[in-house]
Protein backbone atom coordinates (compact mmCIF):
# COMPACT_ATOMS: atom_id res chain seq x y z
CA UNK A 1 0.00 0.00 0.00
CA UNK A 2 1.59 3.43 -1.15
CA UNK A 3 0.38 6.12 1.63
CA UNK A 4 1.22 9.91 0.12
CA UNK A 5 0.38 12.65 3.20
CA UNK A 6 0.63 16.15 1.95
CA UNK A 7 1.37 18.83 5.10
CA UNK A 8 2.21 22.24 5.43
CA UNK A 9 4.26 23.21 8.60
CA UNK A 10 2.18 26.67 9.48
CA UNK A 11 -1.37 24.15 9.22
CA UNK A 12 -2.30 23.60 13.13
CA UNK A 13 -4.52 20.93 11.70
CA UNK A 14 -1.23 19.14 10.38
CA UNK A 15 0.62 18.70 13.87
CA UNK A 16 -2.97 17.01 14.84
CA UNK A 17 -2.81 14.89 11.88
CA UNK A 18 0.81 13.97 12.07
CA UNK A 19 0.49 13.21 15.44
CA UNK A 20 -2.92 10.57 14.57
CA UNK A 21 -0.45 9.55 11.98
CA UNK A 22 2.74 8.35 13.79
CA UNK A 23 -0.04 6.79 16.56
CA UNK A 24 -1.83 4.95 13.97
CA UNK A 25 1.60 3.96 12.46
CA UNK A 26 3.02 2.72 16.33
CA UNK A 27 -0.13 0.26 16.89
CA UNK A 28 0.21 -1.18 13.34
CA UNK A 29 2.20 -4.86 13.25
CA UNK A 30 2.65 -4.95 9.67
CA UNK A 31 4.75 -1.32 8.64
CA UNK A 32 6.53 -3.85 6.05
CA UNK A 33 3.31 -3.49 3.92
CA UNK A 34 3.18 -0.19 3.37
CA UNK A 35 5.50 2.43 1.97
CA UNK A 36 5.15 6.29 3.24
CA UNK A 37 5.95 9.57 1.45
CA UNK A 38 5.48 12.86 2.90
CA UNK A 39 4.70 15.59 0.51
CA UNK A 40 5.17 19.29 0.49
CA UNK A 41 2.40 21.36 -0.24
CA UNK A 42 2.43 25.57 0.90
CA UNK A 43 -0.83 26.70 1.88
CA UNK A 44 1.21 30.37 1.42
CA UNK A 45 3.31 30.35 -1.38
CA UNK A 46 4.06 33.93 -1.45
CA UNK A 47 3.98 34.77 2.23
CA UNK A 48 6.78 36.45 3.13
CA UNK A 49 10.20 34.74 4.92
CA UNK A 50 9.58 37.65 7.67
CA UNK A 51 7.28 37.17 10.51
CA UNK A 52 4.41 39.75 10.18
CA UNK A 53 0.96 39.81 11.72
CA UNK A 54 -0.42 37.00 13.59
CA UNK A 55 -2.44 34.58 12.34
CA UNK A 56 -5.19 35.78 14.23
CA UNK A 57 -4.55 39.53 12.17
CA UNK A 58 -4.03 37.69 8.86
CA UNK A 59 -7.59 36.11 9.32
CA UNK A 60 -9.73 38.22 11.12
CA UNK A 61 -10.89 40.48 7.74
CA UNK A 62 -12.20 37.01 6.19
CA UNK A 63 -14.45 36.57 9.50
CA UNK A 64 -15.04 38.31 12.54
CA UNK A 65 -12.13 38.39 15.30
CA UNK A 66 -14.33 37.15 18.01
CA UNK A 67 -15.37 34.03 15.42
CA UNK A 68 -11.05 33.20 14.64
CA UNK A 69 -10.41 33.71 18.42
CA UNK A 70 -13.14 30.85 19.43
CA UNK A 71 -11.66 28.72 16.16
CA UNK A 72 -8.48 28.82 17.48
CA UNK A 73 -9.30 28.23 20.74
CA UNK A 74 -11.23 25.24 19.79
CA UNK A 75 -7.96 23.80 17.58
CA UNK A 76 -5.78 24.52 20.82
CA UNK A 77 -7.88 22.64 23.26
CA UNK A 78 -8.21 19.83 20.31
CA UNK A 79 -3.93 19.69 20.84
CA UNK A 80 -4.01 19.63 23.71
CA UNK A 81 -6.02 16.42 24.33
CA UNK A 82 -3.11 14.94 22.00
CA UNK A 83 -0.31 16.50 24.16
CA UNK A 84 0.10 19.35 22.13
CA UNK A 85 0.83 22.67 23.13
CA UNK A 86 -0.57 24.86 20.22
CA UNK A 87 -0.41 29.03 20.55
CA UNK A 88 -1.88 29.74 17.43
CA UNK A 89 -2.82 33.14 18.22
CA UNK A 90 0.61 34.03 18.77
CA UNK A 91 2.06 32.58 15.37
CA UNK A 92 3.50 34.68 12.75
CA UNK A 93 2.92 33.19 9.09
CA UNK A 94 6.41 32.74 6.85
CA UNK A 95 7.21 31.00 3.73
CA UNK A 96 7.76 27.78 4.32
CA UNK A 97 9.78 26.42 1.02
CA UNK A 98 13.12 26.06 2.75
CA UNK A 99 11.37 24.36 5.75
CA UNK A 100 9.92 21.77 2.94
CA UNK A 101 13.40 21.60 1.69
CA UNK A 102 14.76 20.27 4.66
CA UNK A 103 12.31 18.25 5.71
CA UNK A 104 12.44 16.37 2.17
CA UNK A 105 15.87 16.15 3.02
CA UNK A 106 15.19 14.47 6.40
CA UNK A 107 12.78 12.22 4.61
CA UNK A 108 15.79 11.17 2.56
CA UNK A 109 18.09 10.61 5.75
CA UNK A 110 15.30 8.98 7.22
CA UNK A 111 14.58 11.65 9.83
CA UNK A 112 11.31 13.10 8.65
CA UNK A 113 9.58 11.82 11.84
CA UNK A 114 12.37 13.78 14.55
CA UNK A 115 12.61 16.65 11.86
CA UNK A 116 9.05 17.43 11.18
CA UNK A 117 8.00 17.03 14.92
CA UNK A 118 10.67 19.80 15.73
CA UNK A 119 9.35 22.41 12.91
CA UNK A 120 6.46 22.13 13.93
CA UNK A 121 6.46 22.61 17.54
CA UNK A 122 9.20 25.54 16.63
CA UNK A 123 6.34 27.20 15.22
CA UNK A 124 3.28 26.20 16.84
CA UNK A 125 4.33 26.35 20.56
CA UNK A 126 7.30 28.40 20.21
CA UNK A 127 6.27 30.59 17.72
CA UNK A 128 9.64 30.70 15.98
CA UNK A 129 10.42 32.16 12.43
CA UNK A 130 10.76 28.63 10.78
CA UNK A 131 11.88 30.54 7.29
CA UNK A 132 14.93 31.51 9.05
CA UNK A 133 18.00 29.56 7.86
CA UNK A 134 19.89 29.48 11.70
CA UNK A 135 16.65 28.42 12.79
CA UNK A 136 15.90 25.94 10.68
CA UNK A 137 19.51 24.74 11.08
CA UNK A 138 19.06 24.31 14.41
CA UNK A 139 15.86 22.39 14.04
CA UNK A 140 17.85 19.93 11.85
CA UNK A 141 20.78 19.28 13.89
CA UNK A 142 18.58 18.98 16.63
CA UNK A 143 16.34 15.98 15.15
CA UNK A 144 19.61 14.23 13.95
CA UNK A 145 20.40 15.90 10.49
CA UNK A 146 24.33 16.63 9.39
CA UNK A 147 24.71 20.65 9.47
CA UNK A 148 26.58 20.36 6.82
CA UNK A 149 24.67 18.89 4.92
CA UNK A 150 21.16 20.83 5.82
CA UNK A 151 23.21 24.09 5.16
CA UNK A 152 24.36 23.10 1.68
CA UNK A 153 20.58 22.64 0.72
CA UNK A 154 19.49 25.82 2.68
CA UNK A 155 22.28 27.65 0.84
CA UNK A 156 21.68 25.61 -3.09
CA UNK A 157 18.28 25.01 -4.78
CA UNK A 158 18.27 20.85 -3.72
CA UNK A 159 14.79 19.61 -3.29
CA UNK A 160 13.47 23.17 -5.05
CA UNK A 161 12.02 21.30 -7.83
CA UNK A 162 10.37 18.01 -5.81
CA UNK A 163 8.40 20.90 -4.20
CA UNK A 164 7.33 21.79 -7.32
CA UNK A 165 6.38 18.44 -8.61
CA UNK A 166 4.64 17.42 -4.94
CA UNK A 167 2.16 20.47 -5.63
CA UNK A 168 1.64 19.56 -9.41
CA UNK A 169 0.66 15.95 -8.27
CA UNK A 170 -1.52 17.62 -5.10
CA UNK A 171 -3.38 19.54 -8.37
CA UNK A 172 -3.80 16.54 -10.59
CA UNK A 173 -5.20 14.38 -7.90
CA UNK A 174 -7.63 17.08 -6.59
CA UNK A 175 -5.79 17.60 -3.37
CA UNK A 176 -6.51 21.45 -2.26
CA UNK A 177 -6.08 20.95 1.17
CA UNK A 178 -3.87 19.69 4.43
CA UNK A 179 -2.66 17.47 5.55
CA UNK A 180 -4.65 15.25 2.88
CA UNK A 181 -3.60 11.76 2.90
CA UNK A 182 -4.02 9.49 -0.60
CA UNK A 183 -4.40 5.71 -0.35
CA UNK A 184 -3.07 4.33 -3.58
CA UNK A 185 -3.84 7.33 -5.52
CA UNK A 186 -7.35 7.41 -3.69
CA UNK A 187 -7.79 10.87 -1.83
CA UNK A 188 -9.61 10.92 1.72
CA UNK A 189 -11.47 13.72 2.72
CA UNK A 190 -9.02 17.18 3.78
CA UNK A 191 -8.24 17.10 7.56
CA UNK A 192 -6.39 15.00 10.43
CA UNK A 193 -8.20 11.44 10.09
CA UNK A 194 -8.56 9.84 13.86
CA UNK A 195 -6.28 7.29 15.18
CA UNK A 196 -8.47 4.54 14.51
CA UNK A 197 -9.19 5.74 11.15
CA UNK A 198 -5.61 5.82 10.19
CA UNK A 199 -5.35 2.30 11.82
CA UNK A 200 -8.22 0.76 9.97
CA UNK A 201 -6.61 2.28 6.99
CA UNK A 202 -3.32 0.58 8.00
CA UNK A 203 -4.52 -2.58 8.81
CA UNK A 204 -6.35 -2.98 5.08
CA UNK A 205 -2.96 -2.97 3.63
CA UNK A 206 -2.71 -6.82 1.60
CA UNK A 207 0.53 -8.93 2.65
CA UNK A 208 2.73 -9.01 0.31
CA UNK A 209 2.02 -12.21 -2.24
Amino acid sequence: MKIEIWWDPVCPWCYLGKKNFEAAYDRFEHPDRISVTWRAFQLEPDASTEPGPTTVDVMAPYSSRESVLARFAQIAALGEEHGLAMNITTARPVNAFDAHRVALLAQDEGLFREFSGAVLHAYHTENRNIADHAVLRELAESAGLDGAKTAAVLDGSDYADQVESDRLRARRLGVGGVPSFVIDGQVLPSGPQSVDRLLAVLESAPAAS
